[in-house]
């Protein structure tokens, strides 16, 4: 049978969490059957560390408050397990986590009471704390039933404490029903939330040696094509399908984990990936489709203007560059300033923002044998930076023509919509930013291949031209989309690359577009 009680489990802090729970009770009390939705505290805290102690209590005061999570009883040090005992209950039931099977949405937690004991006799149900009882798992469902079918259920509960219970019973059903009624007053969370954005150009960093006062610091540029599409909606348990659909889920679930701080927000969220830009080409993709997906979960929290700086920081992203992170935000022509030492997690500082001349197309490169660096051999490719790059005369040397080039060439050449002389900064730039990164690629560039594609666009006269952070992404501006779709073509043929391999989009003036249903 069913018992409804209270569980007190530990967090990764070893601070308690008290929770109402109802688990199946073998006859003899050897075994609970517990059954948490997967985004609760006890899940989560029983998965770190499968100790606790379940109670049996007749006080509907202590239920009610640990149902929305307003309850700091008296409590004591567990005999058997790392737990603690609420010294009001009735009986308590200490147990080990013996079997857990996550299939389903809401798990199955199998346990054995290795310790039990009695605090003070149970006085009893009457109806009236029957009504509290049944309140409280109301309560504790905001989000998941209708709000009017909740609403309509207290009024009824209400009657019975009216008629039969006492002063205690009262402010059990009245707590639970003034937070009931706070929910229904608030504006209704969305049912889905899209999310699109562009994918992100970097032109390289001015200097990721540990020895400068600031690190890393760079330019770049957002695009419209390829990007990121993405549908998020509530659901019971977290889910994610498309293409790289699990990336996606573990940054909505990050941000349901630490923006979830109301009962009534989704218990998970379904997230559908309808378009992603290749991963690992230097594209900025791993951000831009995270950030994407935490925007979504943020807003179906209630929380649709949620920063890209805050949100960067629950998911981990932006500890080097931070043109992704701005791009995403605002999209445009973005230059930041690199991370001071002390910058304690924090993402680096815009400096500035121009919006690019949407007359200018850009054609991306994106041979797909070619894969640029990530994960620990991106992170073993930044130690091998620090370690070459020459003597510090040659180091500060190469930053300070890097910072010459934007700031005295290719963002005046963009506020004033100089076509030319923005061509011929930005090649300078990526050819300069090349020499920084030889000791890490083997070259200037990320692969003979991405030498040869670009050595070509030189010949046939552009300018505009580089390598996308670690590549293989390539990328050419021009100010004619005749002359871009032509050599679009001429690449196509010369070098046997697929249709998609080669590509014409346009700069992204814009940040990324949330649209909530």
């Amino acid at each position: 049978m069913i018992i409804e009680g209270v569980v007190s489990t530990i967090d990764g802090q070893g601070a308690p969490n008290i929770a109402p729970m109802g688990p199946l009770v073998s006859p003899d009390f050897e075994t609970l059957l517990f059954r948490p939705f997967k985004n609760s505290r006890t899940y989560q805290n029983l998965k770190r560390h499968p100790q606790g102690v379940f109670h049996i209590t007749d006080d509907v005061e202590l239920i009610a408050q640990a149902a929305l999570g307003e309850v700091h009883p008296p409590l004591r040090p567990a005999e058997k397990v790392l737990g603690w005992i609420i010294e009001g209950a009735c009986r308590y039931f200490e147990f080990q986590v013996e079997k857990i099977d996550d299939r389903a949405d809401r798990t199955s937690m199998l346990a054995r009471v290795v310790a039990a004991g009695l605090l003070r006799d149970f006085i009893g149900f009457n109806r009236a704390k029957h009504a509290a009882v049944e309140a409280a798992i109301l309560a504790s469902r905001l989000g998941i039933l209708p709000i009017e079918e909740i609403v309509r259920e207290m009024e009824r509960l209400e009657g019975l404490v009216r008629k039969t219970g006492g002063a205690a019973e009262e402010r059990a059903f009245r707590l639970l029903k003034d937070h009931v009624e706070k929910y229904r007053a608030r504006p209704p969370l969305p049912r889905l939330v899209e999310v699109r954005t562009g994918s992100r150009l970097h032109f390289g960093l001015f200097a990721p040696w540990k020895d400068f006062s600031r690190q890393h610091g760079g330019a770049g540029v957002m695009v419209a094509e390829p990007g990121v599409l993405l549908q998020a909606e509530r659901a019971e348990a977290s889910s994610a399908e498309g293409p790289l659909a699990a990336r996606a889920e573990e940054a909505a679930r990050k941000v349901l984990k630490n923006l979830a701080a109301d009962p009534g927000a989704p218990g998970g969220i379904k997230v559908t990936v309808r378009a992603a830009a290749p991963e690992h080409a230097g594209l900025g993709t791993g951000t831009q489709l995270e950030l994407a997906a935490a925007r979504a979960a943020a807003a179906l929290l209630g929380r649709p203007q949620a920063g890209a700086a805050e949100l960067a920081r629950l998911l981990g992203r932006g500890r080097r560059s931070a043109i992704g992170l701005h791009g995403f935000e605002g999209g445009g022509l973005l230059v930041d300033g690199g991370l001071a030492k002390d910058s304690a997690g924090a993402a680096a500082p815009l400096l500035a923002r121009f919006e690019v001349p949407e007359g200018w197309p850009i054609l991306l490169i994106l041979p797909e044998r070619l894969r640029g660096l990530s994960g620990r051999f991106e992170i073993e490719a930044f130690e091998r930076l620090d370690r070459g790059g020459g003597p510090p005369e040659r180091r500060r040397g190469l930053a300070a023509e890097l910072c010459r080039l934007v700031l005295a060439a290719l963002l005046p050449a963009a506020a004033e919509k100089d076509f030319a002389g923005f061509s011929r900064a930005l090649g300078e730039l990526g050819r300069k930013a090349g020499e920084v990164f030889e000791g890490a690629q083997g070259g200037r560039f990320a692969s003979p291949e991405v030498e040869e594609l670009l050595d070509w666009l030189r010949r046939e006269g552009i300018d505009g031209a580089g390598q996308s952070s670690w590549g293989p992404a390539v990328f050419a501006f021009f100010d004619n989309p005749d002359r871009a779709a032509a050599i679009a073509a001429s690449l196509r043929g010369r070098f046997g690359l697929a249709p998609a391999e080669v590509l014409l989009t346009r700069p992204l003036n814009r940040g990324a577009k949330v649209i909530i249903e």
